[in-house]
């Protein structure tokens, strides 16, 4: 996506995310052929479950981390159960 700073490129990733209401219309994901899931009003890490995410763009996400290692962590997968039972990476 490309336009000049206050165009709204944020805001749509942001929405498209769930982290900003929808004024009007909705989302919706069509993750394999057939019936399409609505994103609209779902709760963020139920979008990142279905394998969308959204690192944000900041100098100091995870700062230790190389720009590459902190777009990797937008794309780790969710994980299920309590977080107890994950397993360190």
């Amino acid at each position: 996506m490309i336009g000049p700073n206050g165009s709204g490129k944020s805001t749509l990733l942001k929405t498209l995310y769930g982290l900003v209401p929808a004024r009007r219309g909705r989302v919706t994901l069509r993750p394999v052929p057939g019936q399409p899931v609505e994103l609209t009003g779902l709760r963020p890490n139920r979008i990142t479950a279905l394998g969308v995410n959204m690192v944000p763009q900041l100098a100091n996400v995870f700062p230790e981390m190389s720009v590459l290692e902190n777009l990797e962590i937008g794309a780790l997968p969710a994980r299920s159960g309590s977080p107890s039972s994950w397993s360190a990476c």
